[in-house]
Formats: structure tokens, sequence, C-alpha cells
């Protein structure tokens, strides 16, 4: 029997459906920006973190950092993380001080090894 004639006869059938597919054009391009917002902070701090650790091994608390370039490094990482999240979410997610971030900048300003 063809799917018309099954509708005449026994009527259009119920159906669930997903709240998500009820929603208008601009709520699904409203939601979709939000989570692409959240993916961009979610992907920088993961950036953030992983170039920390290939510099410092799995801690940065109390080690010092030799080279110069290292700490160049990881201020670049900590500019490009903090476009998309907050400098506090960034220091805190590699676990730097904000003193110790600031002195970083001051003396990276003043080219002071």
């Amino acid at each position: 029997m063809g799917t018309r004639r099954e509708w005449k006869k026994k009527g259009v059938r119920e159906f669930f459906t997903s709240p998500e597919l009820e929603l208008s054009a601009s709520d699904l391009i409203s939601e979709n920006l939000t989570l692409k917002a959240k993916l961009a902070q979610v992907t920088a701090k993961q950036e953030l973190v992983l170039s920390t650790i290939r510099i410092f091994g799995f801690q940065i608390h109390y080690k010092r950092l030799p080279s110069s370039g290292a700490k160049e490094k990881i201020l670049t990482a900590i500019k490009t993380a903090s476009d998309s999240i907050p400098l506090s979410e960034c220091l805190s997610a590699i676990g730097l001080s904000a003193a110790r971030y600031h002195n970083w900048l001051k003396r990276e300003v003043k080219c002071l090894p």
C-alpha cells in the first residue's frame, strides 16, 4: 500500500521530535554563535596549556626559566589565548601567578635579561 493511501486511510500518526527542531532559524543561529565562542575559548585554553607543557614539562610552579626565549614563548601563548578567554583564566590554566606574569612583561618591555 502506498504512503498516501495509508495516511488517508489511517490518518497521520503522532510522533515525537527533538525540542531543538522546534527552534526558529534565528534561535539556531544564536545558539550556533554561542557554541562557536565557547569552542574558541576551550581551544585557546587547550593551546595555552599544551604550549606551556612543551616548554616547562608538567609543572610550572617554582620553576625558573633560564632563557628569555622560553619566557617569550609563554607570553606569546598567553597573549594569543587572552584574545578568547580572560587573562586570569589563562594564568590559572597554566599555574602562573599574576605577579610573575607582570614581572615578565615588565622585563620584556625594558629588554632586561
